[in-house]
């Protein structure tokens, strides 16, 4: 979640607070001149690019040159929105940050596309198709690392101040991987690095986004921490609940050990939930990749459990509408649920997969899945109970 002030607290949660907007453009403050704040949408659902549309009083025509450097220069943008302190000044969230990605101009608007930071990796080839670039028994944040680094063209300073990747959340990420020994191989020629990270975060049960700050933060779901926020009745404007029997799945193969000479998976490990097949049917879940694959049956058969374990009965989704007592909450925080209606009690725990703000109204809409999170989750092969196999 974003890093805030008790005080912020207490005033995000007042019944009507007035919070400050802010949007600049480099160095220069242009709040003055934004006709309508945005709505920015966030998602973990697959790994997608945020675009932001901005328009301008352009009445004075001021903004009439503005388009000269837009094609020129890589010029950041942010939009912010916070308090005012009265004693230590403005207190503000960064909701977006990203480049100007186009300009034009309808009458006196001059209208602004915004684009984050996972857009330029969208337009960058790992190699080409006659020189290949393979990777052997490497841990998959090793490989997410080279491939945003050495080939995308993202800073690769080890610490905090990396102006492009949040390096906590990769470093924790990455952490994950080293401490179950998980190791994949990767092979690419030509693929884009977004295509490619894409991949690996679906191979792997990862997410990847960009955050308000305009860096991508990684995350693996794995279990609730002790650092989560709670959402009571009294903090939200209404839930909507969604089960979903298409997202079921109670039998789920997992292809490793590829061969790229003979483009032949070689093994497959099957996991299958016999009790979830006699309630609902067979409903199969299919997980290999000709780009990145795991390289032992004891990887891939812990992806193949994980996902049993989440999806062998149809997952809940709530969307939680609520105000700006929310607005701290990021994509992959945890959350302590209450509803007297739905039976749900801060018991459970839940994650945030989709974050959307309107800048303009305050409003906020956060998605909670249950096929997130999950206590500790270990693979012991002596507990197997006959239900998972090799092929």
């Amino acid at each position: 979640m974003h890093t805030v002030s008790s005080w912020f607290i207490d005033e995000i949660q007042k019944p009507f607070s007035s919070p400050k907007r802010t949007f600049t453009i480099g160095n220069s403050d242009y709040s003055s001149r934004v006709l309508k704040w945005p709505k920015i949408k966030k998602t973990s659902d697959k790994v997608a690019s945020t675009g932001v549309r901005v328009s301008l009083d352009n009445t004075d025509g001021g903004l009439n040159l503005f388009f000269v450097n837009t094609y020129t220069t890589a010029t950041s943008c942010s939009i912010k929105m916070g308090f005012t302190h009265p004693n230590s000044g403005d207190e503000l969230i960064s909701l977006y940050t990203g480049n100007l990605f186009g300009v034009s101009y309808s009458k006196t608007k001059c209208n602004l596309k915004l684009q984050d930071i996972l857009s330029d990796l969208g337009n960058r080839n790992i190699s080409d198709t006659n020189s290949a670039v393979d990777f052997t028994s490497t841990i998959p944040s090793d490989i997410a690392w080279t491939l945003c680094t050495c080939y995308g063209g993202l800073s690769n300073i080890t610490c905090d101040t990396n102006p492009h990747i949040n390096y906590s959340s990769f470093a924790n990420w990455s952490k994950q991987f080293s401490d179950e020994l998980i190791t994949m191989n990767a092979h690419y020629s030509g693929e884009k690095i977004f295509d490619a990270i894409t991949r690996i975060a679906n191979m792997t049960d990862s997410v990847v986004w960009t955050d308000g700050d305009g860096k991508i933060k990684f995350h693996r779901f794995t279990e609730m921490s002790s650092n989560f926020i709670t959402v009571n009745e009294g903090c939200n404007k209404s839930i909507d609940l969604d089960v979903e029997k298409t997202r079921l799945s109670n039998k789920v193969v997992v292809g490793f050990d590829y061969s790229v000479d003979s483009d032949y998976w070689q093994k497959t490990v099957i996991d299958v939930d016999s009790t979830s097949i006699n309630s609902f049917g067979t409903h199969e879940l299919m997980l290999q990749d000709e780009t990145i694959w795991y390289v032992s049956s004891v990887d891939a058969l812990t992806l193949a459990a994980r996902k049993i374990m989440l999806l062998k009965d149809p997952p809940r989704v709530y969307k939680v509408k609520s105000d700006l007592s929310l607005m701290h909450a990021e994509i992959s925080d945890n959350i302590r649920l209450v509803d007297s209606f739905f039976q749900v009690n801060s018991s459970q725990g839940w994650c945030i997969t989709t974050a959307e703000i309107d800048a303009y109204t305050g409003s906020t809409m956060y998605t909670l899945d249950e096929a997130t999170v999950t206590n500790g989750f270990y693979l012991d092969m002596s507990l197997l109970d006959g239900n998972e196999y090799l092929l």
